[in-house]
C-alpha cells in the first residue's frame, strides 16, 4: 500500500488556466506516472513543462486505506488473541 499508492496526474493549459486530473492507477512510490507526458510536452515548453503536467500520490485514499487495514489488524490481533495469555 505504501510502495504502490494510487497516483493521479494533473495538465493544466497554459492559456485558459484550467486543469484537468486523471487517475493513474496503481504506481510505484517513486516513478512518474505523468513522465511520458512530460517527455512529449517539452518539445513545446521546454524546462517550465513541471509547472503545467505533474503527478502525485492520492493522499485521502490512501489515508483512508492505511485507517482502514490498521483498524482490521488491530480488530484481527484482538479477536484471534488467545485469553489467558498476557505479557
Amino acid at each position: 500500500m505504501l510502495l504502490f499508492p494510487r497516483r493521479s496526474s494533473s495538465r493544466r493549459t497554459p492559456s485558459s488556466n484550467a486543469t484537468e486530473t486523471t487517475s493513474a492507477g496503481y504506481a510505484f512510490l517513486f516513478s512518474d506516472p505523468a513522465g511520458e507526458q512530460k517527455a512529449a510536452a517539452k518539445i513545446l515548453l521546454g524546462d517550465e513543462v513541471d509547472k503545467f503536467i505533474y503527478s502525485g500520490v492520492e493522499l485521502g485514499r490512501l489515508l483512508i486505506q492505511i485507517v482502514l487495514v490498521g483498524g482490521l489488524a488491530f480488530g484481527a490481533t484482538k479477536l484471534f488473541a488467545t485469553p489467558g495469555r498476557e505479557r
